[in-house]
């Protein structure tokens, strides 16, 4: 396909729209009842807008490439987070669970994207186990007190303030 596609071709529009839902996760058979097209018409839109796809993002800026991929995300995770308010209230614990699921790995593929663009390097974390134990820490907060004590340095407060 050309990189200088017009969207406002209607066959350009649909396979745009094919691959929106695509990235929405909506099913072959999802697509198809839209269209009234058979699942394998599906699969040869998706196809095709794989190399539109290709093709729409050829010079395309990473921060604008970045943007279309959060706003995609968004769509997917706002899409998931009705499906499992849906399947709480219906109180369908397995689609529950199978959403639930997919929510945790959409924002593990956010995560990655941010990583892989360096969205973090600005900042530190605590390794992975490295959580400070609250005992740990209480002791040597008295170390250092008593070591502030000995040193002269610990003052009582006066007792108006």
């Amino acid at each position: 396909m050309p990189s200088d596609y017009d969207p406002t071709d209607p066959t350009i529009a649909r396979l745009l729209d094919v691959m929106a839902m695509v990235a929405a996760r909506h099913t072959q058979q999802e697509i198809a009842d839209k269209y009234g097209v058979t699942a394998r018409a599906v699969r040869k839109w998706i196809a095709k807008g794989r190399e539109l796809r290709l093709a729409m993002f050829k010079g395309t800026p990473p921060d604008e490439m970045l943007a279309r991929t959060d706003h995609i995300q968004a769509h997917v995770q706002a899409r998931l987070l009705r499906r499992l308010e849906a399947a709480e209230s219906a109180g369908d614990d397995r689609t529950f669970c199978e959403i639930a699921r997919q929510l945790r790995q959409l924002e593990r593929d956010r995560y990655l994207i941010l990583a892989r663009v360096g969205y973090f390097d600005g900042y530190r974390f605590n390794p992975p186990g490295g959580d400070i134990d609250p005992a740990a820490e209480g002791a040597e907060m008295l170390r250092r007190l008593a070591r502030q004590f000995l040193d002269g340095e610990f003052r009582e407060a006066d007792e108006d303030g």
